[in-house]
């Protein structure tokens, strides 16, 4: 693991990966940490799991992104890999926004709002996930709402499937569309879910019709690649599974 986290990376004028497991920007099996910068304020997509996120930081700063004008961090689900650093932002003061249902399991933590000690047999998996990411959503966010920031803006759209509060993030900007997708759509149109109460597999048909309505010209999932152009090809390639009465093939995300 390396003590000392490396410079992020640039992917385009208003988007930088500043975290990723899987790239070697952050430690084995933290998620993709995007930050959206334009008019003098930062967004961050997630926050990865660290308890103290000066990697990501550091990360922001190598890249010419100031800290002070972090403005918030956009969750697209509660779960460790993508939610843990959440008490270290908001010990410095920056407002966690998701959605509805994000912000109870926040509060409860994942073990207790699912009742996962109830609901799933003792194992590693239910220990990971019951050590709880604790904390609060400082602003709900609701399906269709935006932020703007500079010429762009971020439209929080409802994603279940990957897990009931899952989210995805819509960024317009420059004329371009770019789809942050947490773990609820992969590269080539792969998908992640649990056979448990932690994942809506029930939900995921109309969560891949509603992404590939939306055609992104930019994909950024939660691991693994990402898609600078051409992203709708990943979300015409989920909807195609789904008219062949299939749901996409699983992938590993870590």
């Amino acid at each position: 693991m390396r003590e000392k986290p490396v410079k992020g990376m640039k992917i385009s004028e208003h988007i930088y990966l500043i975290g990723s497991g899987c790239m070697g920007l952050s430690p084995e099996g933290d998620c993709n940490v995007y930050a959206l910068a334009d008019g003098g304020d930062i967004y961050l997509v997630d926050c990865g799991f660290h308890e103290d996120p000066g990697g990501l930081l550091h990360n922001m700063e190598q890249d010419g992104l100031e800290c002070a004008n972090l403005r918030g961090v956009l969750l697209t689900h509660i779960h460790p890999d993508h939610a843990g650093a959440v008490p270290a932002f908001q010990k410095m003061g920056i407002p966690i926004m998701g959605c509805e249902e994000s912000a109870q399991v926040l509060e409860q933590g994942i073990g207790a709002y699912y009742r996962l000690r109830e609901r799933l047999p003792p194992s590693g998996f239910r220990d990971y996930f019951c050590n709880p990411v604790r904390g609060r959503v400082d602003r709900v966010l609701r399906p269709g709402e935006r932020i703007a920031f500079g010429g762009c803006t971020v439209e929080m759209v409802p994603t279940p499937g990957h897990s009931p509060d899952s989210v995805c993030y819509l960024m317009r900007c420059g004329g371009k569309t770019h789809l942050f997708t947490g773990d609820t759509l992969f590269y080539q149109g792969q998908v992640s879910y649990f056979t448990n109460v932690l994942s809506c597999t029930d939900c995921y048909p109309r969560t891949i019709e509603a992404l590939a309505a939306l055609r992104p010209e930019g994909l950024y999932p939660g691991h693994l690649l990402f898609s600078v152009t051409r992203g709708w090809v990943s979300t015409e390639r989920a909807k195609a599974y789904l008219d062949a009465g299939v749901l996409p093939p699983m992938k590993k995300y870590s």
